[in-house]
């Protein structure tokens, strides 16, 4: 769990935390927080110098109250195309957190909402792989579902799935009481490649 919400905080290189801040790798562009009278953030105010370029409404049905690290911005390049896109946290529960997500457009020089982005618990975006990787963490301690994307032109394709769950069946295995599986897009679509039992590190066990 460490390891993903680490890579997590890595992904978003920059907090905000400032009304104002500017915007990595866009000279004299800054963001805020569009606040309501109650102090929710009802959106994020997009500036070029002083003037209001942009005024982006939150991805939520109703403004997000502050409570921190709920109302944070942070910055990341989730679409690998140089070029840095915003994210407010929205969510945060038992290490599972969403934001919304906006992404810079190079040619209309504006924010743009994603709402695929928006829909992932945790997105983790690897510039290795070129990959946006979503993890969601389960009741069970050590359980989680795992979804890694591929960008096809301005859409999100899901190519590998990965979920490590308690198989109810497994008392007295020897700490190998899970049952990780793999699905991979073959053909177009989701198969399962591999189910297999495997102790709480998602090590598969030869029994």
């Amino acid at each position: 769990m460490f390891d993903v919400v680490s890579a997590l905080l890595l992904s978003l290189s920059l907090f905000l935390q400032e009304p104002g801040a500017t915007i990595p790798g866009l000279p004299n562009w800054s963001v805020a927080l569009g606040l309501n009278p109650q102090g929710r953030v009802q959106s994020l105010l997009v500036y070029k110098g002083q003037q209001l370029a942009q005024t982006l409404d939150v991805c939520t049905e109703e403004p997000v109250a502050r409570a921190d690290p709920v109302g944070t911005m942070a910055t990341a390049d989730f679409n690998f195309d140089g070029f840095f896109d915003l994210a407010l946290q929205v969510a945060s529960e038992k290490s599972n957190q969403r934001f919304c997500v906006w992404l810079f457009d190079s040619q209309t020089r504006q924010f743009e909402a994603s709402s695929q982005l928006s829909q992932l618990t945790n997105p983790v975006a690897d510039p290795k792989t070129r990959t946006v990787v979503s993890t969601t963490f389960l009741r069970c301690t050590y359980c989680y579902e795992r979804q890694e994307f591929r960008w096809s032109g301005k859409q999100l394709e899901l190519i590998r799935e990965q979920s490590l769950t308690m198989d109810p069946l497994s008392v007295g295995t020897g700490g190998c009481q899970f049952i990780l599986t793999v699905k991979e897009r073959k053909n177009g679509e989701m198969q399962e490649t591999s189910r297999e039992r495997a102790n709480s590190f998602g090590t598969r066990c030869p029994y």
